[in-house]
């Protein structure tokens, strides 16, 4: 019972260095790619999950994301990658999250759609209406923002309030503070050499905008990896 207390107690602790180790077995180095490449691997990845149809409504969909803001394909999908996993019909297992950029209740102030309503899109599989909503959030949120990288997507859909700020800019911080809390798995991040790793010794109460940029590179090189 005293050792269980004390593994409760220091959980976390235990949780990073654990993650640490097993980055340190199978690495994820920071490779280049085409562009060409990236985006093939993440179509990959989501023809795993939808059909033909619904896989050509939502490349459809990225074509007109990427010539509105004037990005490419494959900075869409590394937004999508780490949050519904390139299956747009996800719903978090807490319920406070859903579809291609999971949309949670405060994303959706202003659209008209509660998030009631796009589970009922994810378990119906309504590919045209999650994709006119992401559409939607993209032009709202960055309202006239210049858009360049996967990494800016992913801070619009993250926290739109980091999108034009250095990356040393701190997102949230503060073990109390219960947007940090949620996010924790975000801090910590850093490059050595060639490497993405989540460094236990680097966490230290603070999500800059850089940890976050590493945390989304991270996800991608793992996917390249894998094809």
């Amino acid at each position: 019972a005293v050792l269980a207390a004390v593994i409760y107690l220091f959980r976390l602790q235990v949780s990073d260095y654990l993650q640490y180790i097993e980055q340190v077995l199978n690495p994820v180095y920071s490779v280049q790619y085409s562009d060409e490449q990236v985006t093939r691997a993440y179509e990959i990845e989501l023809s795993k999950n939808v059909s033909p149809e619904e896989y050509r409504i939502i490349k459809d969909s990225v074509s007109a994301f990427t010539a509105e803001h004037g990005l490419t394909a494959s900075a869409i999908y590394e937004c999508a990658l780490p949050e519904c996993g390139l299956n747009p019909f996800i719903i978090r297992a807490d319920g406070k999250a859903a579809g291609f950029i999971q949309f949670t209740p405060a994303g959706l102030s202003g659209s008209g759609v509660s998030l009631d309503d796009v589970k009922g899109f994810c378990k119906s599989r309504n590919t045209k209406e999650i994709m006119r909503l992401t559409g939607w959030y993209l032009r709202s949120r960055a309202a006239g923002r210049k858009l360049t990288t996967g990494a800016d997507v992913y801070a619009l859909v993250f926290a739109p309030v980091c999108l034009e700020k250095p990356d040393n800019f701190v997102l949230y911080s503060g073990i109390n503070n219960p947007a940090y809390y949620l996010n924790r798995g975000l801090d910590g991040w850093e490059r050595s050499g060639s490497k993405i790793i989540r460094n236990p010794a680097k966490i230290d109460g603070k999500i800059e905008k850089k940890e976050l940029n590493l945390w989304l590179e991270y996800h991608k090189q793992r996917l390249l990896f894998k094809k």
